[in-house]
C-alpha cells in the first residue's frame, strides 16, 4: 500500500509555537487557549490580519528548534506501516523561503526537524518530496499512485483534480464533509 502524508500541522505539531509567536507579538493575550486553525481564525480578524498571520507563520515555520513535536501517535503508525511494508511519502507544500524573510529556508529547517526526529531514517530522504505550489502538490500525489493520502488542508483532500479513487483521512479536530476526520494517529493506523 502506498500512503501520502502531508507535513506540517499533520506529522509536525505547532500548536504551542503558533501561540507563543502571536503572544509575543502581542496579537493575542498569553492565557490564550486553543489550535491553530483556531489562532488563525483570530489574528485574521485583526486589522491587517493577513499580513499578520503570515508574519506569525514566517516565524514559526523558519525556526523548527522551538516548541513543535511529533504529532502524538505518528511513530506507531509509522513502525506499523513499515512492518506491514507500506510505502510512506511525505508530501508537502513548503515553500523555499517564507514571506517575510529570504534568509530562511523552510526546507531545510524541516529536513532538520526530520533528522533530529529521526524520521528521515524511517521513511527514507527518497519519499520526502517539497512542491513550490498546491497545484503541485496535488500532480505529486496522483503521480505516486497513493492509496491513501493523509493532510490537514480541506484544499488539498476536495481540491478537484485530485485522483477519484484516493482514499483520504482529513488530520483535524474540525469535520470535513465526506471525508474520514481525525488528528488521532491511533486511529489513523487502525
Amino acid at each position: 500500500m502506498n500512503i501520502g502524508i502531508d507535513l506540517d500541522n499533520t506529522i509536525i505539531n505547532y500548536d504551542k509555537r503558533f501561540v507563543d509567536v502571536a503572544s509575543k507579538k502581542k496579537y493575542i493575550n498569553k492565557n490564550w487557549k486553543g489550535v491553530k486553525q483556531d489562532l488563525k481564525e483570530e489574528i485574521k480578524n485583526l486589522k491587517n490580519g493577513n499580513a499578520k498571520w503570515n508574519k506569525v507563520q514566517s516565524i514559526v515555520y523558519g525556526d523548527l528548534s522551538k516548541k513543535v513535536f511529533v504529532n502524538i501517535g505518528f511513530y506507531e503508525f509509522l513502525w506499523r506501516a513499515k512492518l506491514k511494508k507500506h510505502n510512506i511519502f511525505i508530501i508537502s507544500h513548503k515553500t523555499i523561503h517564507p514571506h517575510y524573510n529570504k534568509n530562511i529556508f523552510l526546507r531545510d529547517e524541516a529536513n532538520k526537524f526530520l533528522n533530529r526526529n529521526n524520521i528521515i531514517k524511517l521513511v527514507g530522504a527518497h519519499n520526502i518530496y517539497y512542491t513550490d505550489s498546491l497545484e503541485d502538490k496535488i500532480c505529486l500525489i496522483n503521480s505516486k499512485n497513493l492509496d491513501w493520502f493523509i493532510d490537514d488542508l480541506d484544499e488539498v483532500l476536495n481540491n478537484t483534480s485530485i485522483s477519484i479513487n484516493l482514499k483520504k483521512i482529513k488530520y483535524s479536530k474540525y469535520k470535513c464533509v465526506n471525508i474520514e476526520t481525525t488528528n488521532n494517529w491511533y486511529k489513523i493506523s487502525d
